[in-house]
């Protein structure tokens, strides 16, 4: 080992020259100061581009263990060992813990190095110098250069994070190598920090640039996405609102349709009484039937359709309430069928001779009614009204006791006609009777035989016939005050019957003939 003041060969171990007497930290420090300046210019002049070498990362191979790089071991008390950096033209020197109580000369490294630098070319690498001991709190070693352009030479800094590892240049030249003996702690001790320059802009700061601009751009991205999610939530929220102010209006106006038309079912007042009015009560289902005419067609329009795509409950209480009213209303005309039907009908026993006109015709009157009646309230059959129907039934029932009561009023009229004519018949025979009182007396002389001959008129309508010598015929006569008919039953001649009883002189004298030509004309006198 040579003095770094007068050059002349010294102990390793030696802390002062023996030739010039000099305290070699002493000197090492202003050597050291001295170099890393001129180490700094010759780096700015010769080498511009050395900075953006030293942010490269170092190739991770394995270090070389040449005399050309001296290692810096940890002092014996470190927990962990120095790692070695990859980089085959930079030394790694491993940072050591330091205890509190040695915190001050555990802050900077030994590095001996010449005050000359005119050893040091621009193609040199820098040595490297990993941080490893993260937990220890040191500090970074002097900075030769803030510009940026500088190609630093740094040191470890335990200070300094295990991503940020820091450069500084050594010479291999004229450092000796040395092993973790070789360390002097009084030298360590006294070691200056200025003469080193930290450089932040390593390898590890492209590495941070990078993952700033990564983080940046996720960063961006994320905000993108909980922006657009937001932008979401807010319209689906909105759409909700919307949606259940929607439902909410269409259900109000489902409910006031509801309510308006059961106001307008309630305002027809049903209520059946036996004196009621047909006409009213026809007029009010009617009324019930347009109700329900328009809710079936504002239920074919959507009018009572909810939001879940259903008909609102409600148009089924207005529907079993007009059908509630509707049927009250029509038990009251079936009612009133079956009670008119019943008192009109005929019965398999009615015949004309067992009826009369009267009657027959009143129960034809009331039966016609009926018939009418039926079929002008055939609205409240509603489409029961086909075959087999109700209202079937009671139109068919009318019309056939109709047809039965139009036969037992033929029967019974051609009776009564017969039965006028009789009475005409007997009220002119009674007149003609009263006319023919006249005749009333006895009429006798001889008959054209030559026999005794004597006819007796009697007011009661018959008459007696004497012939000589025979018995009395008796019989009737009918006629008028012109001329009598005597009718015997064949008694006095089966032939000749009738005899005509007429007179030319007002009844002094009567001539008794016949129609047969075989009878022979009687003339007697009256007594």
């Amino acid at each position: 080992m040579n003095c770094p003041n007068c050059g002349a060969e010294i102990s390793k171990h030696a802390k002062f020259c023996s030739n010039c007497g000099q305290k070699l930290s002493d000197v090492a420090d202003a050597a050291n100061v001295a170099n890393a300046a001129n180490v700094a210019d010759a780096a700015n002049v010769e080498k511009p581009d050395a900075l953006a070498e030293s942010t490269e990362p170092a190739p991770e191979t394995a270090p070389d263990n040449s005399t050309t790089a001296t290692e810096v071991i940890a002092p014996a008390e470190a927990d962990e060992p120095s790692e070695t950096a990859t980089d085959p033209d930079a030394t790694v020197l491993a940072e050591y813990p330091v205890d509190d109580e040695d915190t001050t000369a555990a802050e900077t490294s030994l590095l001996e190095v010449s005050a000359d630098d005119s050893y040091i070319t621009p193609d040199e690498a820098p040595t490297v110098v990993a941080d490893h001991a993260a937990d220890v709190d040191t500090t970074a070693v002097a900075d030769a250069d803030a510009d940026a352009d500088a190609d630093p030479t740094v040191i470890a800094n335990s200070n300094v994070s295990a991503e940020e590892p820091t450069t500084f240049i050594n010479d291999p030249d004229r450092i000796d190598v040395f092993t973790s003996d070789d360390v002097d702690s009084t030298a360590i001790s006294h070691f200056d920090p200025s003469q080193f320059t930290v450089v932040s802009s390593g390898p590890s700061s492209v590495e941070r640039k990078q993952t700033k601009d990564g983080s940046d751009t996720l960063r961006k991205v994320a905000f993108g996405l909980l922006a657009a999610v937001l932008v979401v939530g807010v319209l689906a929220i909105a759409w909700v609102i919307q949606s259940h102010q929607d439902d909410a209006a269409k259900r109000s106006a489902v409910q006031q349709r509801i309510a308006t038309y059961q106001e307008q079912i309630e305002s027809v007042g049903v209520d059946p009484r036996s004196d009621s009015s047909r006409v009213e009560l026809l007029n009010q289902y009617e009324k019930l039937n347009e109700i329900e005419e328009q809710i079936q067609t504002d239920q074919k329009n959507g009018q009572f359709r909810m939001p879940n795509g259903s008909d609102d409950t409600g148009i089924n209480v207005l529907n079993s309430s007009i059908s509630d009213r509707q049927k009250s209303i029509r038990d009251w005309f079936e009612a009133d069928y079956k009670r008119r039907l019943t008192a009109n009908s005929f019965n398999d026993t009615d015949t004309a001779n067992t009826m009369d006109q009267k009657s027959v015709a009143n129960k034809l009157v009331e039966l016609q009614a009926l018939l009418g009646d039926i079929e002008h309230e055939k609205v409240i059959w509603g489409d029961d009204t086909g075959n087999n129907s109700t209202y079937d039934s009671y139109h068919s029932r009318v019309s056939d006791q109709i047809k039965k009561g139009e036969t037992l009023k033929s029967g019974v009229a051609e009776k009564t006609k017969k039965e006028q004519e009789q009475k005409d018949k007997d009220k002119k025979s009674e007149e003609d009777r009263k006319k023919a009182q006249k005749w009333v007396g006895t009429y006798s002389g001889t008959g054209t035989d030559g026999k005794s001959m004597e006819v007796v008129i009697q007011k009661d309508g018959t008459v007696i016939w004497r012939i000589g010598g025979q018995p009395e015929v008796r019989g009737t006569w009918t006629g008028d005050e012109s001329k009598l008919e005597l009718n015997f039953n064949g008694q006095v001649s089966g032939r000749s019957e009738p005899f005509t009883l007429s007179s030319t002189n007002g009844g002094r004298t009567v001539t008794i003939s016949s129609q047969s030509s075989t009878w022979n004309t009687d003339t007697l006198s009256r007594k």
